[in-house]
């Protein structure tokens, strides 16, 4: 209804259109188009954990920003991740960072979320079950043109944004994108919609997995010891963790590991898809990630299950699904993994995280640790 079904890879088929998308938005901070039109199979070499070391010297930076947020004024700790995640997308996709927790990009993917949200519920509207009623005036049904007016809005605001950011002096994938759109004959919808995606696929997934590490830490203060443990013995408390240093750390990686089973962010494994054939699978990845048969005591927010890979029942290396399947896989994985993974480790070596009271509801206290 909203055209985005036409232009966004998220809700693709499977065909050439598709294949375009991934290789242009695979890398998350593409190459040239002379190393864009090369097989797909190579491009997936570009988000490994080797590619991304390329990001670590300004994901570093923003995790020290987020640190320092927290030790000042932590009320408002999750608007300071919402930042956080915020400027990390926003200096790969236009070079932009983000300094300020009211910025107006932080409320557009705040409120862009709040939509998808709504999408990712099945049968939630009448229109997915009676196509049809997309084609009526809007005075009898104003839902479809709604949509319809509010996905050219963005489209054009997407857009714009990112020829602003292609005039940026830094590295950037909306340079890449302007580059695109006359050797690869690609349209302004489509960039809008890449655009866009960044937000969609970097903001609020990494912001809601962090602060589920956190509920997890607070609500499960043994884990906490632990990771305590483990960094004083690797770090030490006179200088700051590297990332030379997360290596040692194994108790710390099964962390995150365990944060993605045990809330994981798309609880149905991504947003629903037309069938094009009459059969229709849906991962409900809620339910995947808490079968006892593959993690006993499933409610339990345990990272030793991830310690011993020999006793892990789990059919993938990785031992969760939390970036999805197949082809359609998450792929900034790689950049995610490697930017939270340094986010709980100086969480852990800076603050011990309890749980707290204020006069309205419970909250989380980051105490100073040092």
């Amino acid at each position: 209804v909203t055209g985005i079904g036409k232009n966004n890879q998220v809700l693709l088929k499977y065909n050439d259109h598709w294949r375009l998308h991934r290789k242009l938005t695979v890398s998350v901070s593409p190459p040239s188009v002379e190393e864009i039109v090369v097989d797909i199979t190579l491009q997936h070499g570009a988000v490994g954990s080797q590619a991304v070391r390329q990001y670590r010297g300004f994901q570093n930076d923003e995790i020290s920003l987020l640190i320092s947020d927290l030790a000042t004024s932590s009320e408002d700790f999750s608007l300071s991740i919402e930042r956080f995640s915020c400027s990390i997308v926003s200096i790969l996709g236009w070079g932009r960072r983000i300094a300020k927790k009211n910025d107006y990009i932080v409320g557009l993917a705040l409120q862009m979320m709040e939509t998808v949200t709504y999408m990712q519920v099945p049968g939630a509207y009448w229109m997915e079950a009676i196509p049809e009623l997309q084609y009526l005036p809007p005075w009898i049904y104003p839902l479809p043109t709604t949509l319809r007016n509010m996905g050219a809005a963005l489209r054009r605001y997407w857009f714009a944004l990112t020829e602003e950011g292609a005039s940026a002096s830094e590295p950037n994938f909306a340079k890449s994108l302007i580059q695109s759109q006359n050797e690869l004959s690609v349209v302004k919808d489509d960039i809008s919609e890449m655009t866009a995606n960044l937000i969609g696929g970097g903001v609020d997934t990494t912001t809601g997995t962090t602060l589920s590490a956190i509920l997890g830490l607070v609500t499960h203060p043994e884990v906490q010891k632990k990771a305590h443990d483990e960094i004083d013995s690797v770090v030490g408390r006179d200088r700051v963790p590297t990332w030379e240093d997360l290596e040692k750390m194994p108790y710390c990686a099964a962390i995150l590991k365990e944060t993605l089973r045990w809330r994981s962010v798309t609880i149905l494994g991504g947003l629903p898809h037309a069938p094009i054939q009459d059969i229709a699978i849906h991962g409900n990845l809620w339910a995947i990630h808490r079968n006892p048969r593959y993690f006993p005591e499933p409610d339990r927010f345990n990272p030793d299950r991830y310690m011993n890979k020999e006793s892990l029942n789990y059919p993938n290396i990785k031992g969760h699904n939390a970036f999805g399947w197949g082809r359609r896989t998450c792929s900034g994985q790689p950049l995610a993994e490697q930017g939270i993974s340094m986010v709980i480790v100086k969480l852990m070596w800076a603050f011990n995280i309890k749980p707290g009271l204020d006069e309205h509801v419970s909250t989380a206290k980051f105490a100073r640790f040092l």
